[in-house]
């Protein structure tokens, strides 16, 4: 080997971030003379290619090619490389200055330990800050730099590209693969001595922008998700860590919506949820109380899996194995609009317990019905819409009558100031919403500016008190004002167990 380590950089179309992430390779504090950069222009249509070749040299090459992807890209980089080992970077990515050095440094001393190491992920965003992934936080990693053994630690779901390998020449990517390659590539190479290095002081900043990997996956169409996934169990045995990447993979999607394409028919998507359960009934989800999900989240995947459960002292039990502890079921409210006197409330809950019969929610001792929505449904969730007068409001969850505690959220999808149709939205731990007044006509022919006009009808709603309506926690800052005061204003009260509206 002539270097010791080899960088490859695939680029396509990277003229916006690409000089910062050469940049953040040449002024490593490691020995310059030991690194090899190399580029590898993918058929870009703009001026990436004269930006490479600006730093071509001695220790930097730049390769031009046609258009052919990144694992096709990335395979020709490991090719060529002639470092003992491989970082991967991504041209719109970059890494802290002394990562090349603490990672050669702890992969010299565990060489004959590990194939794969990797580092923490910060997400950089476009306005500078950043935020540590999930992934790398104390609850995977144990707050140290170590060696992990994934039989024990099976839960470090290894998916993206901020690793170092050996330069062994045989491990390549599936260049027919167009979807996590990335998580196959390491899977490949982790499985063989099923342990990773981790360098908790190395750092790899990924920017997060809309045209990035990340964001064409949510568009990724549910067979090629399945497909994959069946590669894996199959090829692997169905290994703890096997289960890890899957369940982290369902995880995401359900938060982010995305577990079907936005064109999914109902049809579709029934057929998708049979083989959902075909793949996810072989889950051990005992194994799984270290993958910090919520119990929220870990209700919809028992519910995806279609496995049997029973529900004794409020515990949720998989082959008697306690899955969850303390198990309640959950009512979002995601809207409400309201016409003169009337509220109509949108909701949807969550509870293991509508794999029973006889389920019914009640609002004010009324019994609603409980419907899917197949553009969102997930197992365990019922959705409903209710209409009352402007009163206390109480949700009740009842089997045959007898009442199953039930945990009551907010408004789920404001944040911070925003506007939503005919109302003002203000949320800082409480929730408020102001019904707008005439006078909004007038101010939108003023300003399109969504922070204007809310400054703007705040400050309306100071001679319209009235009309504003309060969603609270029982130990927030306006429930506790609101007590002091002597408001007439109608207001809805949390209590902080949850239990009731």
């Amino acid at each position: 080997m002539n270097k010791h380590v080899s960088i490859i950089m695939p680029c396509y179309n990277s003229s916006k971030y690409v000089k910062q992430s050469i940049e953040s390779v040449l002024k490593q504090s490691y020995d310059p003379n030991k690194i090899e950069l190399i580029l590898l222009n993918d058929g870009s249509s703009d001026n990436t290619l004269d930006i490479l070749k600006k730093y071509e040299s001695n220790n930097v090459i730049v390769i031009d090619k046609e258009n052919e992807g990144v694992s096709k890209t990335r395979n020709l980089g490991i090719k060529k490389a002639t470092g003992k080992y491989i970082l991967f970077l991504d041209s719109d990515d970059m890494i802290s200055n002394n990562t090349i050095e603490l990672l050669v440094s702890f992969f010299d001393k565990h060489y004959e330990e590990v194939d794969l190491i990797t580092c923490p992920i910060k997400f950089l965003y476009q306005n500078g800050k950043t935020k540590t992934h999930r992934r790398y936080t104390d609850k995977f990693f144990d707050k140290k730099t170590n060696v992990y053994d994934l039989n024990d630690y099976y839960y470090l779901a290894q998916a993206t590209m901020n690793v170092m390998i050996k330069n062994d020449k045989k491990t390549m990517f599936d260049e027919k693969r167009f979807y996590s390659e990335d998580e196959e590539f390491n899977t490949k190479v982790l499985m063989n001595k099923k342990k990773i290095g981790f360098v908790k002081e190395a750092i790899y900043y990924y920017r997060r922008h809309d045209q990035n990997v990340t964001a064409k996956k949510k568009e990724i169409d549910f067979e090629t998700v399945y497909d994959f996934h069946k590669l894996l169990l199959d090829k692997y045995n169905n290994h703890p860590y096997i289960q890890g990447l899957i369940i982290n993979n369902y995880r995401w999607r359900l938060k982010e919506n995305c577990l079907f394409s936005k064109n999914s028919t109902e049809n579709k998507i029934n057929e998708a949820y049979t083989k959902i359960k075909e793949k996810l009934s072989s889950i051990d989800f005992s194994l799984f109380k270290e993958l910090d999900l919520t119990k929220e989240e870990l209700l919809k995947l028992i519910g995806l899996s279609g496995q049997n459960y029973i529900i004794k002292d409020n515990n949720l039990i998989i082959n008697n194995k306690t899955i969850i502890k303390s198990i309640n079921s959950y009512n979002s409210i995601y809207m409400i609009t309201k016409d003169k006197d009337n509220l109509t409330i949108f909701g949807n809950i969550t509870s293991p317990y509508f794999k029973k019969e006889n389920i019914d929610l009640y609002i004010n001792n009324k019994k609603l019905d409980l419907n899917y929505n197949y553009k969102y449904q997930k197992s365990f969730e019922r959705y409903y819409k209710f209409t009352t007068k402007i009163n206390k409001i109480k949700f009740d969850l009842k089997e045959n009558d007898q009442d199953i505690p039930l945990c009551t959220k907010p408004i789920k999808w404001c944040s911070k100031k925003k506007i939503y149709g005919n109302y003002q939205v203000i949320i800082n731990n409480d929730i408020i919403i102001k019904t707008k007044t005439i006078f909004n006509r007038f101010i939108n022919k003023i300003t399109l500016n969504k922070s204007i006009k809310f400054m703007i009808l705040n400050f309306i709603s100071l001679f319209t008190k009235k009309y504003i309506i309060y969603f609270s926690d029982i130990d927030s800052k306006i429930y506790k004002k609101y007590k002091k005061s002597n408001y007439k204003n109608k207001i809805f009260i949390s209590s902080p167990k949850g239990l009731k509206y």
